[in-house]
C-alpha cells in the first residue's frame, strides 16, 4: 500500500482515542461554531503535550471532562476539584500524548507521579483527609470505560481514585 494511502488510517488510529472524544465533548458542551470557549478548547488541545480525559464515578450518563495536561488553570479549578471534591466517590483519569505516540516507561512514570502530586496537593489545600482516597496509579487494563475497549494501553496512562469511606479495609 502506498504511504499516502496509509496515513489517514494511521492518524485516526493514533489520535482517535482522544480526538474523537474531544470533538464529541465540544459538540455536547458548546455546540455552536464560533463559541469562544469551545473554539479555544479545540485550538488549545493539539498544542498541549498531553490531553486528559476524566470520568467521574458519580457522573451521569458517562459525562467526561477533557482538558490539556498539565493544566494551566487557576488554583480553584484543579484536578482535586474536578475529580474528588463534593459528593464525589472518585474517578478515572486517562492521559494521552497529543501526538498519539506511545509512552516510554519513564514518561508513563512521570505522568503518574504528576497526577498523584496534583491530587495530593488538592486534597491538602482543601483540608480533606488523604487516607480516605485509594489511588491506583497503574490502572491500565484494570479499568474499562465504555467506548475505550481494546485501546492500545501503551498510548494511555490511566489512574483511578476511589473513596471507599472510613472503616473499610482495602486489600
Amino acid at each position: 500500500m502506498p504511504q499516502s494511502a496509509r496515513w489517514p488510517w494511521e492518524i485516526r488510529e493514533t489520535l482517535g482515542p482522544w480526538l474523537e472524544r474531544a470533538l464529541r465533548y465540544w459538540f455536547d458542551e458548546y455546540g455552536d461554531i464560533g463559541d469562544p470557549k469551545g473554539d479555544g478548547l479545540l485550538a488549545e488541545l493539539p498544542t498541549a503535550e498531553y490531553v486528559s480525559i476524566i470520568y467521574s464515578h458519580h457522573s451521569s450518563a458517562g459525562r467526561m471532562l477533557i482538558d490539556r495536561y498539565p493544566e494551566e488553570r487557576v488554583l480553584y479549578d484543579d484536578l482535586y476539584e474536578r475529580l474528588l471534591s463534593g459528593f464525589s466517590s472518585g474517578g478515572v483519569r486517562r492521559v494521552y500524548k497529543t501526538t498519539g505516540e506511545r509512552f516510554t516507561p519513564s514518561e508513563a512514570r512521570s505522568v503518574r507521579a504528576g497526577i498523584r502530586r496534583d491530587l495530593l496537593a488538592g486534597i491538602a489545600s482543601a483540608g480533606d483527609d488523604e487516607d480516605q482516597w485509594v489511588f491506583d496509579m497503574e490502572a491500565e487494563g484494570k479499568w474499562e470505560t465504555a467506548g475505550f475497549e481494546g485501546e492500545d494501553l501503551e498510548r494511555v496512562v490511566i489512574a483511578e481514585v476511589n473513596n471507599y469511606g472510613e472503616g473499610v479495609e482495602v486489600k
